[in-house]
């Protein structure tokens, strides 16, 4: 992948992450295609590299979607993944989200908690 025509960049969400490629075909057709990079980051390849600098300067076209969007590809970003994990068996008067944050930060990073009590 040519550098020039490159940005990397972390979603707000797991439903932006998901829902990306309609989401920035939105507002017009992005002319990019979207690689997934390990956790909430992707690449966006532009096809011609003027569309990533011009992208990149409209802040106001990529912030509702990016906490950052950066540039080429950075040096050294750490591996990291999604994975779902489900507590079984946690009492009901343990059940908070600054529980779950608790024990969850012992083996990654929360982001999204979903209450399905099933």
């Amino acid at each position: 992948m040519e550098s020039d025509s490159l940005l990397i960049g972390e979603v707000k969400n797991f439903q932006h992450l998901s829902n990306l490629p309609k989401l920035l075909n939105a507002d017009g057709k992005l002319p990019c295609r979207v690689f997934y990079d390990g956790s909430l980051r992707v690449i966006l390849k532009f096809s011609v590299h003027n569309e990533a600098t011009g992208y990149l300067r409209n802040e106001h076209a990529w912030n509702k979607w990016f906490k950052w969007l950066k540039p080429g590809i950075v040096e050294y970003l750490p591996i990291e993944r999604i994975a779902w994990v489900k507590f079984i068996g946690l009492p009901i008067h343990m059940r908070s989200e600054e529980n779950v944050n608790l024990v969850a930060s012992k083996i990654g990073k929360v982001i999204e908690i979903e209450s399905n009590q099933n």
